[in-house]
């Protein structure tokens, strides 16, 4: 969900020259928000090949990252077992301007990450948009600078022993899943995951990739809900253009677990039925985002309102756990979820003690299921953790994460 609020690597370079990709489209209009009737036979679209140009960038294994290493032939369910707490480090990598303290928050720092391990989350999600360092035209090619400051908090976290998310974040306006620009996506958003992969291949399990945060048609009248037949089959393809761009990376990316989400990340059934795994690759986690019931923990339109909210949250989380955990087997990470702390544009607040016994309930009810929770924090109306002073703004809300959370 997007909120605003007012380095160390060796270098050496490969080129690509050939890859192809092949994915599935149909003809209809991406503008319709009703539901298009399924097509089958529909002509395959070759992505154009501007590999040839692209310059990869790989952190060798003269890094001195904690995190270079082999990946360990884990499952995704053993995995995401080991995770306990997670913390969004938003709105700062994600800020959709070059200059990334626009939003507020200062350049994170060792102390920041070794404070969030040391109160006890050992998963850290790293939002990042890539287009405000990324040439626009293919190749695509994104600043090798800007991924060596990347590599740097994905290094801090890498020191504490920590799990790390790393995705494509306030990109969807380059990656939106319309019919009519299929072809483009798709190519940028393949030449995107290779440069990011190979970058980052030299490192172990605990480093996982998330294809798509929230990713949706903007401005289409189903923009929050599930899209259409069409949009959502764009979707599905434009997973398996990411998992394929990774995986086609080789080394420790062939083993390593990758994220996808439902459309938005939402949890109603439509979207979560039509999610596609890419290729039934058995290394696929699933991640979706769940800020239930919404006008109370996103929107602070009204307070929490005992046992019937509590069914509204048992009954999403058993939704979740069903169609995935149950059904097929696939392990669930809720990447996003939060209490609004002080939203200045609706002037809508909660108290330190409300957003405290929320994130008890919630943790402890996704704990019960199996289901990891990571904190939004975007240091603004969702701050959690004050960046400057290192201080909890509620330092109840932060122990009942941890009390509650999976051990």
């Amino acid at each position: 969900m997007t909120h605003t609020f007012f380095t160390k690597s060796t270098k050496f370079t490969i080129k690509l020259f050939v890859l192809a990709f092949v994915i599935t489209s149909c003809s209809s209009s991406d503008s319709d928000s009703s539901d298009i009737p399924e097509r089958t036979g529909t002509p395959a679209i070759n992505i154009p090949d501007s590999t040839a140009e692209l310059v990869l960038n790989v952190a060798t294994t003269n890094s001195t990252s904690a995190g270079i290493g082999t990946v360990a032939n884990v499952t995704p369910n053993a995995l995401v077992g080991e995770m306990n707490a997670g913390w969004n480090m938003g709105n700062y990598f994600d800020v959709p301007f070059r200059d990334k303290s626009t939003w507020g928050n200062p350049e994170p720092t060792k102390e920041l990450i070794d404070k969030v391990n040391e109160t006890g989350f050992n998963t850290i999600r790293i939002p990042v948009t890539w287009r405000t360092h990324q040439q626009n035209v293919p190749p695509y090619q994104i600043e090798l600078s800007y991924l060596q400051r990347v590599q740097k908090v994905v290094d801090f976290a890498m020191e504490n022993d920590m799990y790390i998310f790393l995705n494509t974040h306030h990109d969807t306006e380059v990656f939106q899943p319309k019919v009519s620009t299929e072809v483009r996506v798709s190519e940028r958003l393949r030449n995107t995951w290779l440069q990011i992969a190979t970058y980052f291949k030299d490192y172990d399990e605990k480093l996982i990739f998330e294809i798509l945060n929230e990713p949706r048609v903007q401005g289409n009248s189903e923009e929050w809900y599930a899209g259409n037949s069409s949009t959502r089959r764009v979707l599905n393809n434009l997973h398996k253009v990411g998992v394929d761009a990774i995986r086609s990376t080789g080394g420790n990316n062939l083993k390593r677990q990758l994220m996808i989400s439902t459309w938005a990340g939402k949890t109603n059934d439509t979207a979560m039925d039509a999610l596609v795994i890419p290729n039934d690759d058995p290394n696929i986690i699933i991640t979706v985002h769940a800020y239930t019931p919404f006008d109370v923990s996103h929107d602070g339109k009204r307070p929490w309102n005992g046992q019937g909210d509590l069914n509204t949250l048992r009954n999403d989380l058993d939704n979740i756990e069903q169609k995935w955990i149950t059904e097929n087997n696939r392990p669930v990470i809720i990447g996003e979820w939060a209490m609004v702390n002080n939203n200045t544009e609706t002037r809508r607040s909660t108290t330190k003690q409300q957003r405290a016994d929320y994130s008890e309930i919630y943790v402890k009810e996704a704990s019960l299921r199996g289901m990891p929770t990571v904190l939004w924090d975007d240091g603004g109306w969702y701050k959690a953790l004050d960046r400057n002073t290192l201080i909890w703004d509620s330092q109840e809300q932060a122990d009942a994460i941890i009390e509650n959370s999976i051990k």
